[in-house]
């Protein structure tokens, strides 16, 4: 707790004191630091923000750093893991490593906007982990972005814990990003010559046992790649065709591979279906699992009983998988697509162009907006300016 003093100089002049109180993990008080103001009202603001910093952990609120209230602000969100993701929280972690250097020893009361753009020109320029000093290479736009969210809603937290009354980031003029590009979808051709060399790769069971049917259910549906290593049977309706996507694989902040029960946004949970020809591919590999996994014995994972698991049933961790698909796609000299986002570009760009609404292949990507989906996955056919004008044309001709 903090308090407030009524003092009165030697001539006379009135004063207000907060004097507040610290103590050791063992509740030892260590010091009693105190701090003069001219007036009531930011003695009160003062006596808040202290309360706010020592109760809350952060030690004394004159000393407390940029880097101290990072890292505790880290810590604290780390704690609420049904919040966000492992993945998001090592990116929240990583982008903050990567600025600490620049702003970590700047007491968190006296950071600024211009030292937040200082830091970001110089990461502009000189930031790539893994370089020289004085010898580093430019960080990409797209990870400045990220950067500047992260500190962003970091100092936004200590703004609303009353640390401080503006954001210093607000200010901040935040790295700009490129035009988004238009994600590289495969060709007709390319995807003739991946589903064939699968297919060779399956026969003489290189790769993955299943790397024919993992091409093409990815090409038919468009799942992201922690959604298809936690299809379970139990997700698959065979006489449909129907396809529930509940769960996904991931790794947690241990580095282990877990499987999550639940998809990590509501937009994410949906259902789809599947062409009658993929729907008796996997019928067929579903009976040639049973088999598998009856020889396998009872130590193979069966609850649940995933459909592109690793040997022993249990979930294939999600990098493993890009490998596999990686080796494909370089064994027909395709360099320059994602290994397992080109097929998922690849199925929303062909029903964008076939005359799918914008709003239903969002939804079958699992897409919060459809926004996104325009931007990222409509590429346009050969021929379809030409198209649009026949379209006009034909309009005018109805209005003569």
């Amino acid at each position: 707790m903090a308090n407030i003093y009524t003092k009165k100089t030697p001539k006379g002049t009135k004063y207000w004191k907060v004097q507040w109180t610290l103590k050791d993990r063992t509740g030892i008080v260590i010091k009693q630091p105190s701090k003069n103001f001219d007036n009531a009202k930011d003695a009160k603001a003062f006596k808040t923000k202290v309360e706010t910093e020592v109760e809350g952990g952060y030690g004394d609120p004159e000393d407390l750093t940029v880097a101290g209230f990072c890292n505790r602000w880290l810590d604290d969100i780390e704690q609420d893991g049904e919040t966000r993701s492992a993945d998001t929280l090592r990116s929240y972690r990583n982008n903050i490593n990567r600025l600490m250097p620049h702003i970590g020893t700047i007491l968190l009361t006296r950071l600024t906007s211009y030292d937040l753009e200082m830091a970001y020109l110089t990461l502009r320029n000189n930031g790539h982990r893994g370089s020289k000093p004085g010898k580093g290479k430019p960080l990409a736009t797209s990870t400045m972005a990220s950067m500047h969210r992260v500190i962003f809603t970091a100092m936004e937290a200590a703004r609303r814990q009353k640390l401080f009354r503006d954001n210093p980031a607000e200010d901040a003029k935040a790295p700009s990003l490129s035009k988004r590009k238009k994600a590289r979808a495969l060709t007709k051709d390319e995807t003739k010559r991946l589903l064939a060399q699968a297919d060779r790769y399956q026969a003489k069971g290189m790769v993955y046992p299943h790397i024919g049917l993992v091409a093409r259910v990815l090409l038919a549906t468009g799942l992201r790649r922690s959604e298809l290593l936690g299809l379970s049977w139990s997700d698959i309706n065979l006489d449909t065709g129907v396809v529930e996507i509940t769960r996904t694989v991931a790794v947690d902040r241990s580095g282990n591979t877990v499987l999550r029960t639940r998809a990590k946004t509501e937009s994410s949970l949906r259902t789809i279906s599947v062409p009658p020809s993929i729907a008796a591919l996997l019928r067929q590999h579903k009976i040639r699992q049973a088999e598998y996994a009856l020889q396998w014995g009872k130590e193979y994972q069966r609850k649940p009983m995933l459909v592109f698991p690793q040997m022993d049933g249990t979930p294939m961790p999600p990098i493993e998988m890009t490998h596999k698909l990686r080796r494909l796609m370089r064994k027909v000299g395709i360099m320059d697509a994602q290994p397992c986002h080109a097929w998922r570009h690849s199925h929303g760009s062909l029903l964008v162009n076939s005359g799918a609404t914008i709003i239903s292949v969002a939804q079958r990507l699992g897409h919060a907006s459809p926004r996104l989906t325009l931007e990222t996955y409509a590429h346009p056919d050969e021929g379809d300016d030409a198209k649009a004008t026949a379209m006009v044309s034909q309009h005018f001709a109805g209005l003569e």
